[in-house]
């Protein structure tokens, strides 16, 4: 892949094919845990947008130049198309398309066939939805009247261009007196409004951030945030510490697709990170405002983690491990084939 081609923003044919190609495969590289956004879902999203697979219905592919990843625009029209491939293939069965291609030789007929077999694929191969918000009973403790839940929420982060998952592990107490953020439908779990309001504004930035928001809410008590993001892209020329750009001089087609995770909760075992490129917020705090926050970590007995992997082709894995664990935080780095 042409490192220059990356860093002019819009990639087209062979360069734009080449490079989903690898993006899909760096993401089946990373062997993806349950909270990461769903690395099948991500696949699809990629794979649709190349240029062969949309069989020349957008020929172009915009790059986002804060972080190497397909723009916005490339993910909404996707999404969008996803969305309305459904209704399509049942108005437009094909055998109609094709007769009236084959009658007429018109290349918008042909074009309509070729759409639909692009609507057909993402019916069969879903991409990621801009927003998904699941919820999962994990046990009831009758004696307390206490509920425990998973809260899964993916979202597209339009501020960073890239796919995040939170996980959210809570308990709520009943209570005749105060309204439920989580109530029985039927057989069916079901979000209030306060509550489903209450997750889309509080996850927007760090686990930390969103354990201290979530935490006020009425009868909630938060046990676990972790927040996990794909992205950024990098290759040769994008923004990057030093030492790692050096090392991309070395192997100028090298890509490395980050995967970095911070958590914040009750049953983490220590304060720290284990990466390169994070740091703990209140690292940044001086003496004064620092003493409050510690304090309110302390009330909720919470600790913060935060650490990052990677997937590489092949020929940087090997010095960017060793790069890493030069710098004192060694990761995961898993090379794709």
């Amino acid at each position: 892949m042409n490192s220059q081609a990356l860093r002019v923003g819009t990639l087209r044919g062979g360069d734009a094919e080449r490079y989903l190609s690898r993006l899909v495969s760096l993401i089946s590289a990373a062997r993806l845990n349950k909270f990461f956004p769903d690395p099948a879902h991500l696949r699809n999203l990629y794979a649709a947008m190349r240029p062969s697979l949309s069989r020349g219905l957008y020929p172009e592919l915009a790059l986002s130049p804060s972080n190497g990843l397909p723009a916005e625009r490339a993910v909404s029209r996707v999404q969008a198309d996803a969305q309305l491939a459904g209704k399509y293939l049942r108005e437009n069965p094909r055998e109609t398309l094709l007769a009236a291609a084959e009658r007429t030789d018109l290349d918008a007929a042909r074009r309509m066939v070729d759409r639909r077999d692009y609507y057909a694929t993402l019916a069969e191969a879903p991409p990621c939805p801009a927003v998904n918000l699941q919820l999962a009973l994990r046990r009831v403790d009758p004696e307390t009247q206490t509920a425990h839940f998973t809260v899964m929420f993916d979202r597209y982060d339009l501020s960073e261009s890239l796919f995040v998952r939170y996980t959210i592990l809570l308990r709520q107490t009943a209570n005749r007196w105060t309204r439920q953020q989580v109530e029985l439908v039927g057989d069916d779990l079901a979000f209030t409004e306060n509550f489903r309001n209450a997750i889309s504004r509080f996850t927007s930035d760090e686990a930390e951030f969103a354990f201290l928001l979530l935490s006020d809410l009425p009868r909630v008590a938060v046990e676990d945030v972790i927040r996990g993001r794909v992205g950024p892209l990098w290759t040769r020329g994008a923004e990057m510490p030093n030492d790692f750009a050096a090392l991309f001089e070395q192997f100028p087609e090298a890509a490395v697709l980050h995967f970095p995770m911070d958590r914040a909760g009750r049953n983490v075992p220590r304060e720290g990170r284990s990466d390169p490129l994070a740091t703990l917020y209140r690292e940044f705090l001086d003496e004064e405002t620092r003493a409050p926050v510690d304090a309110r970590a302390r009330a909720l007995n919470y600790k913060v983690w935060k650490e990052r992997k990677f997937a590489a082709t092949a020929d940087i894995s090997r010095p960017l491990q060793e790069l890493l664990k030069g710098r004192g935080t060694p990761c995961v780095v898993r090379a794709a084939q």
